[in-house]
């Protein structure tokens, strides 16, 4: 099985890309939320939707492209399958249940929904979004869904650039019809030198201000209420805080130095 370090983060896009469409903001926020039942489900349907013998009375050049495109869709799935058993294997969830300073008291669980099932932490630090995952408040797809609907609020790239006298119409236009190394506009733009790196990175973090918070579509969808989101962030934010401080004592003792300053 192919190995992740031989896989670049540009073929697990395209891949993505193939099973999930082209209108989805593929990124590697997005890769890191893919869990293996996510990608099954996508191949899926695209592989019942496009299997050669559904094409067996059309034409011999459209039976070829069928088949061709069928491989390819295949070919994405084994590898993001490879992908993602390997980064199960580096990084598989917890056997047992995690330490007692990382389970919050029974009363402030968040409810059993049948959108989820509590899982045990990952002992690494994690988004919003997973963290809720994990916590069984909501599903994968609601997972994926609050994923996109963020990336929905804010405007593209181009947009942004254009608004700012960076690019023109045409320069946009261009970038989306070219072909180069990466998918993603910004890098396109830089690679035709419509941008410099220094603009793109400017556009990037303007862009990113303008995200919504993850949490409000959970209070749009009616899933959670606004006190219960403030909770979890406050119960995310003392599990990230507790795995960087058990990262940092165990940095101390490979060293042989105390974590802590004593007197």
């Amino acid at each position: 099985m192919q190995q992740k370090s031989d896989i670049s983060e540009t073929a697990l896009l395209d891949a993505c890309r193939i099973l999930f469409g082209t209108k989805i903001d593929l990124s590697s926020q997005f890769l890191s939320y893919l869990q293996p039942a996510g990608a099954k489900s996508a191949y899926r349907e695209k592989a019942k939707k496009n299997h050669p013998d559904l094409f067996v009375d059309c034409a011999p050049g459209i039976r070829r492209q069928q088949s061709e495109l069928f491989q390819e869709i295949h070919g994405a799935y084994k590898l993001l399958a490879s992908y993602l058993d390997h980064r199960h294997r580096v990084s598989p969830p917890p056997s047992r249940p995690v330490a007692r300073e990382e389970s919050p008291p029974n009363d402030a669980r968040p409810p059993r929904t049948a959108a989820g099932v509590p899982r045990h932490l990952p002992r690494h630090p994690l988004e919003f979004g997973l963290f809720l995952y994990y916590r069984g408040v909501i599903a994968y797809p609601d997972l994926i869904a609050a994923l996109l609907w963020q990336r929905r609020q804010r405007p593209n790239l181009g947009a942004i650039a254009k608004r700012w006298g960076w690019l023109d119409e045409q320069k946009i236009q261009t970038t989306l019809q070219h072909r180069g190394f990466c998918n993603r506009f910004g890098t396109r733009a830089v690679e035709l030198g419509f941008l410099t790196g220094i603009q793109l990175q400017a556009l990037l973090r303007y862009q990113q201000t303008l995200h919504k918070k993850f949490g409000q579509y959970f209070v749009e969808e009616g899933i959670l209420n606004s006190a219960e989101i403030d909770r979890l962030a406050e119960d995310l934010n003392k599990h990230n805080l507790g795995i960087a401080a058990s990262n940092r004592y165990r940095s101390a003792a490979t060293v042989g130095k105390p974590p802590f300053r004593t007197r």
